[in-house]
């Protein structure tokens, strides 16, 4: 390889640095977001939620408790694609579909949890998944 070769691998090689790092970035944000609504949307009433949140999947209500559901991917990709992830896959949450089920707990109308479950992000990027449902919602977003 000449030295002009050099140049233009390093500079495609620098670009595509650039693009990964910059992805990396957005994915931590929403992770970030997704975190920060854990905290931020207690206290809020279920008309906030929804207004912000917009309708849930699912609502149970049992006395003065009422709880929302909403869905982002495919929570059975295992059932419906008969995946078995390893336990390596499991841990990092690599290979695998990313989903989140989002469970925000009312208490007479007022959120008192908010909770994530599901394949929502990898070991540094946990919940990035849930941002789609609670960004709205969370005042660093809402600007």
């Amino acid at each position: 390889m000449n030295e002009r070769t050099h140049k233009r691998f390093g500079l495609f090689g620098l670009g595509v640095l650039a693009l990964v790092s910059l992805l990396a970035a957005c994915t931590y944000e929403r992770s970030q977001v997704a975190k920060d609504a854990r905290t931020e949307l207690i206290g809020k009433s279920r008309g906030d939620i929804l207004a912000c949140a917009g309708r849930p999947k699912t609502t149970i209500k049992d006395g003065d408790l009422e709880y929302f559901a909403y869905y982002v991917g495919n929570p059975d990709y295992d059932r419906v694609l008969g995946v078995q992830p390893t336990e390596a896959q499991k841990i990092t949450g690599s290979a695998l579909p990313k989903n989140c089920k989002v469970r925000i707990m009312f208490r007479n109308g007022i959120v008192e949890t908010v909770s994530y479950s599901g394949n929502t992000g990898g070991i540094i990027t946990r919940g990035e998944v849930c941002a789609s449902v609670v960004s709205r919602c969370v005042s660093s977003t809402s600007d």
